[in-house]
């Protein structure tokens, strides 16, 4: 018996003793797990020096060309903000915008009371006569599109969606039209009127030179019918455009990127099968993700070209952030979001992107409750009018309209912490041939060093200039540094966390003498000049 209770007493003092060994580990193990997550934390954000990357850029390879990205869309009420805006109509001019779309938007009338009293009725007629009679138009505020238009310096695109009150029997602003024929009609004589001076064909008054048929109608809030009634429509209207006989080009129908394959392979079957008028494809797409957006664009071009229409204008006429995150996009978040679907616009060859908004406006009532007392969606504040981080971040696309992408590859130095996201790099060849422009957008909480080589450059002496858009700072690109000069090929660029820098690279000349480098170092800093690409 004593035995037994000796052999019980070991096994408990054992059992004590293995757990106190256990909790001995645990707690080892749990201080080794706190340490080591407080060291990574330490190297990644307070010891490790920038993140490398090696940029080639081979100069002799270009790649297409970059085209009319610094754009906007403006959807009614950001438009008519817009409206005798001496501010914003400056500093649109001066940014060089490129594109603004605005839409000739049938059927919506509301109380001016409701915030929303911007819609007009533009036609009240109801039949083929009426729709060919200038007594049932009112041009009022068509010709408010215009004018803003012509104030910013921007190249428009007309979009026509809604149907006029008087044009069907069940009538919503989203409604099909009960005919087709008198709808095209109307649309035929709007564009008349612009581009031919109708009534009286006295010549033209302005170029809409961009037609686009519907907006997104694969969402129900702008098209309720369904989806064979707005190819019939896009059948009837498209044709009827087509016998103006104007410069302007006929596209559509601006699809919203919900259901976004299904309704491009049958818009493109449909087209394609009867030989209708497309000269463009537009399409849009709100993520926050960045490389969601890219994606949508990826696959529109694709589906262009599976389909045969490679070859038509690529029009990417909306695009940002999540609608509802709207806190987000008057920040640098959002002008590193335009930056990377932009460089990925770039390289995909899209001829016209348009950011989702122009100005911010107050929001109607009925979608107040999600996105509070007003949408701070515009590149330009209101009351007073300013320009966010997002107005700056198309600066660079807006100077390097034109010029030749040539062939880039970004590849990152071995590191036991690599970025997430590695930086969004485009690279340009612009005037006189050998001069060059390359934005680096790091969209990471590091710095990053890449280390730039110019692949097939000439020989000789080159001029660097650099300015930075960060978080850090005003939210706006600063002024460029001073310039200084180089006869090497390979140059190293460091970027701060979260920032986009715009690297302008202009070669002087043939190599000089020692002493030749020396002076024009000397002169080149005294100087000061602003790079040439600058706008």
């Amino acid at each position: 018996m004593q035995v037994k209770l000796n052999t019980r007493r070991w096994l408990d003092r054992e059992m004590e003793a293995l757990t106190v060994r256990r909790r001995l580990v645990i707690a080892i193990v749990t201080v080794f797990l706190i340490l080591s997550l407080g060291v990574w934390l330490v190297l990644t954000f307070v010891i490790l020096p920038p993140v490398e990357f090696e940029l080639q850029v081979e100069t002799s390879q270009v790649t297409g060309t970059v085209n009319q990205l610094a754009g906007v869309n403006s959807y009614g009420p950001d438009v008519t903000g817009l409206y005798q805006d001496t501010v914003a109509y400056e500093l649109f001019r001066n940014l060089g915008l490129q594109r603004l779309r605005v839409w000739c938007r049938f059927g919506w009338q509301l109380a001016a009371s409701s915030g929303w009293g911007w819609y007009h009725t533009i036609f009240n007629g109801s039949t083929f006569t009426d729709a060919q009679n200038p007594n049932f138009y009112n041009w009022t505020y068509l010709n408010l599109l215009v004018e803003v238009v012509n104030n910013s310096g921007a190249q428009p695109i007309l979009t026509f969606l809604g149907c006029p009150r008087s044009l069907a029997t069940n009538w919503a602003p989203n409604s099909p039209p009960d005919n087709f024929t008198i709808y095209a009609e109307v649309v035929a004589h709007v564009v008349m009127h612009y581009e031919l001076g109708w009534p009286g064909m006295s010549g033209q008054i302005f170029n809409f030179d961009y037609i686009e048929i519907g907006n997104e109608p694969n969402l129900p809030a702008f098209w309720n019918g369904s989806k064979q009634e707005f190819l019939q429509l896009y059948s009837t209207v498209s044709q009827r455009l087509k016998t103006i006989g104007g410069s302007f080009k006929i596209g559509g129908p601006g699809l919203a990127d919900i259901n976004f394959s299904d309704w491009t392979t049958s818009f493109l079957g449909h087209v394609n099968g009867l030989g209708l008028p497309l000269d463009f494809f537009s399409w849009h797409a709100y993520w926050n993700q960045p490389a969601q957006v890219v994606g949508v664009i990826e696959t529109g071009t694709t589906l262009l070209t599976n389909h045969g229409f490679g070859h038509i204008d690529r029009v990417f006429d909306e695009y940002g952030l999540d609608l509802l995150s709207d806190t987000e996009w008057g920040t640098m978040t959002a002008a590193l979001h335009i930056t990377h679907v932009l460089v990925s616009a770039a390289h995909h060859g899209i001829d016209v992107a348009c950011f989702g908004f122009a100005k911010d406006v107050p929001i109607h009532p009925s979608v107040t409750t999600i996105f509070g007392d007003e949408a701070n969606f515009g590149l330009l504040t209101r009351n007073p009018t300013t320009p966010k981080p997002t107005f700056h971040a198309l600066k660079p696309f807006a100077a390097i309209m034109g010029q030749s992408i040539v062939n880039s590859t970004l590849v990152p130095s071995p590191t036991l912490f690599p970025m997430p996201v590695p930086p969004s790099v485009l690279a340009t060849q612009g005037p006189g041939q050998h001069n060059y422009t390359i934005l680096i957008a790091n969209h990471g909480s590091r710095s990053t060093t890449t280390h730039i080589t110019l692949h097939n450059a000439p020989a000789g002496t080159f001029i660097i200039s650099t300015r930075i858009l960060s978080s850090a700072g005003l939210q706006q690109y600063g002024d460029w540094t001073p310039p200084s000069t180089t006869t090497d090929t390979t140059i190293s660029i460091t970027c701060p966390p979260n920032a986009i820098i715009w690297i302008n690279i202009h070669h002087l000349g043939p190599l000089l003498s020692p002493l030749e480098f020396t002076t024009l170092q000397t002169q080149v800093i005294l100087r000061h000049p602003t790079p040439r690409f600058d706008k």
